[in-house]
């Protein structure tokens, strides 16, 4: 029992350096997606197939909970939700959008891929509302996870790290927050149009959504959200690919 509990310890130990500035899911990040979270599927597809699938097999005997502290477990999440995320589009691809056709939720790759953690097989629904939303209680977490389509936040070219998560949190936040293309702010008129994020996940933010965006508002956007006659509306969400091309 002993030697098992060890064996579990320095699995996780080891796994820490996994994200690490050398490893090979951030040379696949550094080398696939752009500064603008936009990623090159198909050069990826073509010459890096196998690697990302290299990766995400480690996960298999990763038990997350023997990770030191909860940035640590917090930051593997968020960085095996899109790991995942992407290992699903590659094996797709070529795709043009995430929802594709008539689009019927519990048909789609959110819902039907299966993904080993630890012996323990995960959706992707289920990592972000059962793990994410569920364990950890953090709304920042819906500006970090990607799940490939346009209208979602950008997607890093780097992992996340435990050391500077809350840093690295914070700061997709405010991206996402005063991108106009995800979310728009008219001082003049008194509306803002957001994503549809804070429609969906609206009670992860709080008592108001609108409180929570002024913490990471800049300039118009704030000023927008401090208009006494402000009317908030939702944009239609984009589903399609977030590729390069």
């Amino acid at each position: 029992m002993r030697s098992g509990i060890v064996l579990s310890i320095l699995l996780g130990v080891l796994a820490l350096p996994v994200w690490a500035e050398t490893s090979p899911y951030n040379r696949l990040l550094t080398t696939y997606v752009d500064g603008l979270g936009r990623v090159d599927y198909a050069r990826w597809k073509a010459q890096d197939a196998t690697t990302l699938k290299d990766q995400i097999n480690s996960f298999k005997d990763l038990d997350p909970e023997t990770l030191p502290n909860r940035a640590a477990k917090l930051a593997f999440w968020i960085n095996a939700y899109n790991a995942f995320a992407l290992e699903s589009v590659l094996e797709r691809y070529p795709i043009e959008t995430v929802r594709p056709g008539s689009f019927i939720p519990d048909l789609s790759f959110f819902k039907t891929a299966r993904h080993e953690v630890h012996g323990h097989s995960y959706s992707l629904d289920e990592i972000e509302n059962e793990v994410l939303r569920g364990q950890f209680k953090e709304p920042r977490i819906h500006f970090a996870i990607v799940c490939a389509s346009r209208s979602c936040p950008r997607l890093r070219n780097r992992a996340y790290t435990a050391d500077q998560l809350d840093s690295q949190l914070d700061e997709a936040a405010r991206q996402f927050i005063n991108d106009p293309k995800k979310n728009q702010y008219d001082n003049a008129r008194g509306t803002v149009k957001l994503s549809k994020i804070f429609y969906w996940f609206r009670d992860d933010f709080g008592g108001s959504v609108s409180e929570f965006l002024k913490k990471y508002a800049e300039s118009e956007a704030l000023k927008a959200l401090d208009n006494r006659r402000l009317k908030i509306s939702y944009l239609d969400y984009d589903w399609g690919l977030n590729d390069r091309k």
